[in-house]
């Protein structure tokens, strides 16, 4: 039944416990804690932060998990914010110093207003990561544009998630 797939991903996780901040390069630089938060999977997220040194790692537009939970209409989105809260509020360093609570109000990448004008070879637009390098359009494209420059919570009173600003107020 559903426990006996739970420990089957827990086994599962605890196997690739490496790969759970992991930058995919060939995926714009999203780990499986950015996927879990864009999905908004509250449970998967509290299984993959169980192993995560750093859950506000950042994907190549400067995302965090936070970021792109705001952002998600997903239902389990708030699961998701409250886990990263607390995740943020219990890591300390060993003199007592919060490690992460600063990144609560991190703002993504600044927008690219000039990634608008650059083409390529008729295929669709391009955008420069936060290493300079040229990636096609698509959701990257949107990403940037739509979050550029943001923080979480001003993402998600863009997008409507007044559930989630009453949670990072």
């Amino acid at each position: 039944g559903a426990e006996t797939l739970l420990e089957d991903y827990k086994a599962t996780v605890e196997r690739l416990k490496d790969f759970v901040t992991w930058n995919n390069p060939a995926f714009d630089g999203y780990t499986a804690l950015h996927i879990s938060a864009v999905n908004g999977s509250h449970d998967t997220m509290r299984v993959l932060l169980n192993y995560a040194k750093d859950a506000f790692v950042e994907n190549d537009f400067g995302e965090t998990p936070l970021h792109l939970a705001a952002m998600t209409k997903e239902d389990g989105n708030t699961g998701v914010i409250q886990l990263l809260l607390d995740f943020a509020e219990a890591a300390e360093d060993g003199e007592g110093k919060k490690l992460f609570h600063g990144l609560i109000k991190r703002r993504t990448l600044p927008r690219l207003d000039d990634s608008l004008q650059e083409k390529d070879n008729g295929d669709g637009r391009l955008i420069k990561d936060s290493k300079g390098e040229t990636k096609p359009f698509g959701m990257q494209f949107l990403h940037q544009n739509i979050n550029g420059g943001k923080t979480a919570n001003g993402i998600a009173k863009e997008v409507g998630n007044f559930n989630v600003v009453a949670l990072l107020n």
